[in-house]
């Protein structure tokens, strides 16, 4: 599964690094959501599958409080970045003349 994240959103990162032109404020958003997205899975997947196979949390109270700051963190991030596409995407649709400034 992390590995399976880092490698598809490192592909859109990839590509959105290359582009020429500028981004649009959707893609801001996607990019915003690919790295949270990578960080998230590099940081917290890991110790969910090894206390999840260890049926025992073994990284100490400090470690889980780190894990609980960054699933919640990077979690809020995604959220708003996906709340972001989707006003766009709203106000594309909704109100066309004035969802052109989106573009």
């Amino acid at each position: 599964m992390s590995l399976t994240s880092v490698v598809g959103n490192g592909c859109i990162l990839f590509v959105f690094c290359f582009r020429r032109r500028r981004l649009s404020p959707a893609e801001v958003f996607l990019v915003n959501l690919g790295i949270a997205d990578i960080l998230l899975s590099i940081a917290s997947y890991p110790l969910t599958m090894i206390s999840s196979f260890k049926h025992r949390w073994d990284f100490e109270e400090l470690g889980c409080t780190l894990y609980a700051f960054v699933c919640y963190f990077l979690g809020l991030a995604s959220i708003f970045s996906i709340t972001g596409i989707a006003l766009i995407r709203y106000m594309k649709t909704c109100t066309p003349v004035k969802g052109t400034c989106y573009e």
